[in-house]
């Protein structure tokens, strides 16, 4: 049984969409903490860095 190419496409484009919207559905980041780190430089400027720290055993 041949199947019909646009219907391939279509079909890939769902699975596709279906693994995108449950990869960004599934991951909440609930174990994930956020670090915000103030320092001044010798010019006076005060930088700002973010750090992103997550504890989830997997991660998409």
């Amino acid at each position: 049984m041949k199947i019909n190419p646009f219907y391939a496409f279509v079909l890939a484009v769902i699975l596709a969409a279906s693994a995108v919207l449950f990869i960004w559905k599934s991951n909440d980041h609930l174990e994930c903490t956020e670090t915000i780190t103030y320092t001044t430089d010798a010019a006076g400027s005060q930088l700002t860095t973010k750090q992103h720290n997550c504890q989830e055993k997997y991660s998409f």
